[in-house]
Parts: C-alpha cells; sequence; structure tokens
C-alpha cells in the first residue's frame, strides 16, 4: 500500500478522529479507505441510474460488458444485503381500477 499524506481543517480531523474514537474504524487510514469506496459505489449508482433513466425516456444507451460487470456486481450487493427497510417493506395497498 502506498502512503498519502492530505491537510485537513481542525473542524474535518475533529470528524476523522471522533470516528476513530467511537471504533467504528481501526485507524485514521480505515476512515478514510471507506468514505473513498461509499464515494465510488454513489459515482457508480448514479451512473447506472442515469442510463437507466435515459432508457426509460426512449433514449438509447450504449452498454458494454464493464457497464454490465458494475449492473451485476449492484444487483449482487443489493441482494446479499438484504430488504431495506421502508417502502420497499410496507403491505401495499389494493389498487381497482376505475371504469
Amino acid at each position: 500500500m502506498t502512503t498519502m499524506n492530505i491537510s485537513l481543517p481542525a473542524d474535518l480531523r475533529a470528524i476523522v478522529e471522533e470516528q476513530v474514537a467511537s471504533g467504528r474504524y481501526a485507524t485514521h487510514s480505515d476512515y478514510v479507505r471507506n468514505l473513498i469506496r461509499q464515494d465510488k459505489d454513489r459515482a457508480t449508482r448514479d451512473r447506472l441510474e442515469a442510463m437507466l433513466l435515459a432508457r426509460l425516456n426512449g433514449e438509447s444507451v450504449e452498454v458494454d460488458a464493464a457497464d454490465w460487470a458494475r449492473i451485476r456486481g449492484e444487483f449482487l450487493r443489493r441482494v446479499k444485503s438484504g430488504p431495506k427497510s421502508g417502502r420497499a417493506n410496507r403491505p401495499r395497498k389494493a389498487v381497482r381500477a376505475v371504469k
């Protein structure tokens, strides 16, 4: 692993220190690595969402092997994490067609 030094203002450093002190992260580096991974995952989700929305709007979207790998990976991650609380788990109301 390589080393990178970063400078943080006091308020951001305090946040990092709090996270490490809470026991959620073993080191400052663990916390920063986790933030970078979360940002990477968010960027991937944003890109996939944009592609899906474009397709729903009738636009043609090119999807390559790397895109399919990301889609598959996101799907498998969500399946492994199980259902989330909230809307998806609420009972659905019956809807009747109006004539």
